[in-house]
């Protein structure tokens, strides 16, 4: 059942004041609903999560990364063709990667690099009972599998550790990963800005990004 009209939709806007759902189901214009779209993003996600990035006020690399890869998927299924994927019988949980690793490889492209065979091997070493190393492809899907999933379930690291003083934003190394979680939060704010700056452009006229922007809103307020 959709989200009641009367719910906020994002937060009040100087201007235009409080904006619902029942706002939003009644515009007709694209440019206007992302552009409402990105303020719920900016207000009730990135504003939200930056207090925990000020580590002069709140030394929280843990929840900070948690909630990182919230905000990956988010934007992942905001510029993936959730729908598309959908119909090709791809099953929730894999969704939920095939949306997001695209996001983590936009924080570093040499994170869309093969795993190579060395540090596979040293990570089998580290894990033998898991049988799903074999498969990982990249440091991206290692960022979704790994990180992801393994604090989503458990909030414990698996592979993907971290340390805040990292002067990189990340290492590999000995078959594990080590990423700096203020630098994956820095990063993910200039992929979001990217992708909007790309989901704002009518140049192209199938814009992909655009296209499956409008797709997520339109499931988001009316389902």
């Amino acid at each position: 059942m959709p989200i009641a009209d009367h719910n906020s939709f994002c937060p009040i806007i100087e201007g235009i004041g409080e904006v619902t759902f029942g706002y939003i189901r009644q515009l007709e214009d694209d440019d206007q609903k992302l552009f409402f779209l990105k303020k719920r993003l900016e207000g009730f996600l990135i504003q939200q999560i930056d207090p925990v990035s000020e580590r002069s006020q709140f030394f929280s690399p843990f929840p900070l990364t948690v909630l990182t890869c919230v905000a990956v998927e988010t934007l992942g299924r905001v510029t993936q063709p959730v729908t598309k994927l959908e119909k090709s019988g791809h099953k929730k949980t894999e969704i939920s990667k095939l949306v997001s690793v695209p996001i983590y490889g936009e924080l570093d492209k040499k994170l869309t690099r093969p795993l190579p065979q060395g540090f596979k091997k040293s990570m089998q070493e580290l894990w033998p009972k898991d049988k799903n190393i074999k498969s990982i492809k990249s440091y991206a899907e290692l960022f979704h599998s790994y990180l992801r999933t393994s604090f989503m379930h458990g909030y414990r690291a698996k592979n993907v550790y971290l340390n805040a003083n990292l002067e990189e934003g990340w290492v590999a190394e000995n078959g594990s990963l080590t990423i700096n979680p203020y630098w994956f939060w820095k990063e993910y704010k200039r992929v979001f800005e990217e992708s909007f700056e790309k989901i704002f452009d009518k140049k192209e006229k199938n814009n992909p990004y655009r296209i499956n922007a409008l797709a997520y809103l339109h499931r988001l307020i009316h389902e």
